[in-house]
Order: structure tokens, then sequence, then C-alpha cells
């Protein structure tokens, strides 16, 4: 059974004008991290006694980023999302289905919704404005890579396996 957690929708299209297309690209990565947000919150849960500290810890990086990415979204005038959308309901639904499965279930779905956020964050370059850009790969990507790589060493992944 898949417990992939898609943290993430397909990209919005582009639009005509480059202000409105990084908005719209800047929003569909901040609904990302709110449903990971959510589904870290939930998880930490999962583990009654005592979380694992990746767990916590990339809870943290995960609310750091959605600061940074509002703050971006306020700075070029945007309308900021508020919630996860449809795919944040997803996310509650599979986690569900990890739960039952059990905590290694939750870690490998944290896991995937890890690698499908650093393939989301890869491929929204080319979207975004130069300050945007430079946001992404200065703070949130080298966050994003750090979360996932502790993801993987807690489900005990080898590094090559990992996907993007």
């Amino acid at each position: 059974m898949d417990t992939a957690i898609p943290f993430a929708a397909p990209f919005p299209p582009p639009l005509e004008d480059p202000v409105a297309t990084a908005i719209a690209t800047l929003n569909h990565l901040l609904r990302g991290e709110l449903a990971a947000v959510e589904t870290y919150d939930k998880a930490v849960g999962f583990f009654a006694a005592r979380p694992p500290h990746a767990l916590c810890t990339c809870l943290d990086s995960h609310r750091n980023r959605v600061q940074a990415l509002r703050g971006r979204l306020d700075a070029l005038g945007g309308i900021v999302a508020t919630g996860a959308g449809a795919w944040g309901m997803f996310a509650r639904a599979t986690e569900a289905v990890a739960a039952m499965l059990g905590n290694a279930a939750v870690l490998r779905a944290l896991h995937e919704g890890e690698e499908l956020g650093l393939a989301d964050y890869r491929k929204s370059m080319a979207a975004l404005d130069d300050d945007s850009r430079a946001l992404i790969e200065r703070t949130v990507l080298p966050e994003q890579e750090e979360t996932t790589a502790r993801m993987r060493a807690l489900c005990a992944i080898p590094a090559h396996a990992g996907g993007a």
C-alpha cells in the first residue's frame, strides 16, 4: 500500500504577469508547507510517549518556512494562502491510513512527503522572480534538503534510494 503524503499539488500554470506567476508559485509552495506542518503536528502525536527529536526539528523547520514564504508573498503584494487546501485534506486521510499501519509507516510517509517537497522546490525556480528565487535557494531549499535528509536517516533509507 502506498503511504505517501503529497505535501503539494501540481504547479499552477504560468500567468502572463511574472509577479502573478511568482505569487501563484509561492502560494503553491506555501500550501505544501502548511500541509507539512499539519502532518508533522499529527505525526508527533502518534509517538505518544516520546516522538523522535527529528520529527520536532522537522516540524519547526516547516513552520519557519511557512513564515518565510508568507513574508515573501506579503512583499510581493500577494494574497497569502491560509490553508493547505485539498492536498491538506488528502494528506490527513493518508496519514490516518499510515497511523493504522504503525509508526514505521508514518515515518516512511513523512519521508516520501519530504522527497516530493524537495522536488517541488527544485521545479519552482523557473517560475519565480529573482528575490523569491534567492529566498528559496538560500533559505528554504537548504532547510528542505535538511528535513529530507533527517527523515531519510530516521527511516534508514540510503541517500541514493531517496528519490529526487
